[in-house]
């Protein structure tokens, strides 16, 4: 059986730490940091732990229809989603 990339990377613990790394930077940031002033980071960084390690193919998966729903409040602007995904490739 052959292992996933999740596996092969290390599990969790590796990808807490690339999930840590990422967010260094989104609040960092002067264009992303805003969209996290009252979050609950532990929990946040939790969540998005379990996301990268189900994209990788680990386990707990979550729902196009659920992150929709759980982003459509926050109004984030392009600028902001763009900035994001650079810093969570550059991250990776």
């Amino acid at each position: 059986m052959s292992q996933t990339i999740f596996e092969r990377n290390g599990g969790f613990s590796s990808v807490s730490m690339i999930v840590m790394s990422f967010y260094e930077k989104i609040l960092a940031s002067p264009v992303t940091n805003p969209f996290f002033e009252n979050s609950d980071m532990k929990t946040l960084i939790d969540h998005q732990t379990k996301f990268i390690a189900s994209m990788m193919g680990g386990p707990a998966s979550y729902t196009n229809d659920h992150l929709e729903r759980v982003h459509a409040r926050l109004g984030i602007t392009e600028a902001a989603y763009r900035e994001a995904v650079e810093m969570l490739e550059e991250t990776l």
